[in-house]
């Protein structure tokens, strides 16, 4: 027999449903007209079962009243209808009923009906209760496991806990969480919130904040990590928590080493990336430096003329390097003075007084000259090692190169190239320049 809550605003139709029931062997609790009233029947009484009308006077039908009785309440509702339109229909199912009996229905129908929604709401029931038991029978698994009733008195203790706290469970059962889970903070030494407590208190899962010690009853710290959660029962209530937790040592241990690895693999991968970044730059410019030198042969094939040659190779250079100024000087024979014999200007750029005809005694400046003499290159010379005509070109935003032009094995004069506002010049480029200005000279003579 079963006790079912009829919601009927149709008084006929409501004395039928009654004395349908009452055949059948089941007992009708209450007779109810309004979608109101039956919620509040439904929470006082809890009847095993509701047939209720879609159809109810006031401001909630018996849709929203079905709704919130299973919802809520947990109690399965049979509809009972004059109306089944589409709309309708799709309402009702959104609320899970657990039947339809469209009026006038026969007293068989009314049996079949109520039969299979309460069999069906067992097995619900059942299939609940099993899915909670496992899903508590899983968050209780782990390296170590704590339970407590409501009051936070420990009920259950797994071997590891034992370990890891350094309480047995015979002496841990009946005692407060805190006094056998002492937790504190890894830098500041206070004591964390005891996340078991906090879980029941708060009613949701409490993760461990990182940095969480463990001490256990003879002083040993150890880190762990993972999380409490509150036991409910089949009406959520919640009965007590359980907490799962685990030694962190060896996964520190694990992460400090691989955090060092790590580090040292991107260590040497920004030096390798650094590396090939340089040695790209490096074959980019020995590429531009051999085009270069390619070019000027080329123009310069048909003539052994020093200066036509060398103008040549200032014009190269000057597109190449996006120069604002170059010049040649040549020596004489004495290696007593430099004379400028001809200059470049880039394009765009306005142009500087004309350093050609400039004449410069070589002894004034040994120093300048003595590592030119040595096939070395001046890259941004401070301004008072240059020669005057050379300090004129200069400003706080150019930077200057000044590389040997040797013929054979003696340098018979030097190049130079002026830019503004670009990088200094590194020491690979500086000596590309040399060679290119050098074997453009002495390539046509030997040919």
């Amino acid at each position: 027999m079963a006790k079912i809550l009829v919601v009927e605003d149709e008084s006929v139709v409501a004395w039928h449903v009654q004395e349908a029931l009452q055949k059948l062997g089941h007992e009708v609790i209450k007779i109810v007209t309004t979608g109101r009233e039956a919620i509040q029947i439904a929470a006082q009484a809890r009847p095993h079962l509701v047939l209720m009308d879609i159809r109810l006077q006031g401001d909630i039908d018996g849709i929203a009243a079905a709704k919130n009785i299973y919802f809520q309440l947990d109690v399965p509702v049979v509809y009972l209808t004059a109306h089944a339109d589409e709309q309708t229909l799709q309402r009702a199912t959104e609320t899970s009923p657990f039947g339809y009996l469209v009026k006038p229905f026969q007293e068989a129908e009314l049996q079949a009906t109520i039969k299979i929604a309460l069999q069906r709401h067992q097995l619900e029931k059942a299939l609940k209760d099993t899915q909670q038991w496992y899903a508590t029978t899983l968050i209780s698994i782990g390296d170590a496991t704590i339970a407590t009733d409501i009051d936070g008195l420990i009920t259950f203790m797994n071997p590891t806990a034992e370990i890891l706290t350094g309480w047995n469970q015979e002496q841990a059962l009946g005692a407060l969480i805190t006094q056998i889970l002492d937790i504190v903070d890894e830098d500041t030494r206070k004591p964390i919130e005891n996340p078991l407590l906090a879980a029941m208190c708060r009613g949701d899962t409490m993760t461990l904040p990182l940095g969480s010690l463990l001490r256990a009853k003879d002083g040993t710290e150890r880190p762990i990590g993972d999380s409490a959660s509150p036991i409910r029962n089949r009406d959520g209530q919640i009965i007590g928590g359980v907490m799962v937790f685990q030694d962190l040592s060896d996964r520190r241990r694990v992460e400090a080493t691989l955090q060092q690895q790590n580090q040292c693999l991107e260590n040497s991968q920004d030096q390798l990336t650094l590396q090939l970044h340089q040695r790209n730059e490096q074959l980019q410019q020995a590429i531009s430096c051999t085009q270069l030198l390619q070019r000027v042969l080329e123009q310069s094939r048909e003539t052994t003329d020093r200066q036509q040659i060398l103008q040549l190779t200032l014009k190269e250079l000057g597109q190449t390097l996006e120069a604002d100024y170059c010049w040649a000087t040549l020596h004489d024979e004495d290696y007593a003075i430099a004379t400028v014999i001809c200059d470049q200007v880039g394009q765009g750029t306005v142009a500087p007084i004309s350093l050609v005809g400039n004449q410069i005694v070589l002894q004034d400046f040994s120093r300048f000259y003595l590592r030119l003499f040595q096939h070395d290159c001046w890259v941004d010379p401070s301004a008072d090692l240059l020669p005057p005509v050379y300090q004129s070109l200069l400003d706080s935003t150019t930077q200057m190169l000044i590389c040997p032009i040797q013929d054979d094995r003696r340098v018979i004069g030097e190049i130079g190239i002026l830019v503004q506002g670009k990088p200094v010049w590194s020491r690979l480029q500086a000596d590309l320049v040399a060679q290119v200005v050098s074997r453009a000279t002495i390539g046509p003579r030997q040919a």
